[in-house]
């Protein structure tokens, strides 16, 4: 069990709203910033985003595996079909393309349910990271206990 100083929480709610969809729980962030305090409105509504992309994200990343297998089937085949080479390859990239764009709009809708002064705060906080990153400081807003 983590401690962490008062308003973590808020910190990795916000972090995990600009994170990536799906974050394993040992890649969250272990050290909370301390500049951004986010009041339980926004808390409920980071929380939100976070499990309705999560949910997207976990659907669309599902496809992967089967695909990656008919493609490398395919490719590893005595002869491949360039046909099924190009659909694949095309289903793979679109499928991750429908993920990054679920991250950008998750971000987007996290960055609107900030005040100025916690945009910021925010912007002054990634400017600390190297490489600087939404996700990782919202992240510890949403995870810290």
């Amino acid at each position: 069990m983590h401690t962490h100083a008062p308003g973590a929480a808020a910190r990795i709610l916000l972090l995990a709203a600009l994170s990536p969809a799906v974050v394993p729980a040992q890649e969250r962030p272990q050290d909370p910033p301390q500049t951004i305090s986010l009041t339980e409105a926004q808390k409920r509504i980071l929380q939100t985003l976070e499990a309705e992309s999560g949910e997207r994200a976990a659907a669309l990343l599902l496809r992967l595996p089967e695909t990656a297998k008919r493609f490398n089937t395919n490719l590893l085949a005595a002869t491949p079909d360039p046909e099924l080479d190009r659909k694949l390859g095309r289903e793979m990239a679109d499928t991750f393309a429908e993920a990054i764009q679920l991250r950008i709009a998750r971000i987007r809708s996290a960055a609107k349910a900030l005040t100025p002064e916690q945009r910021l705060a925010l912007v002054a906080e990634l400017k600390n990271r190297t490489p600087p990153t939404c996700s990782t400081i919202l992240s510890k807003e949403c995870w810290a206990t």
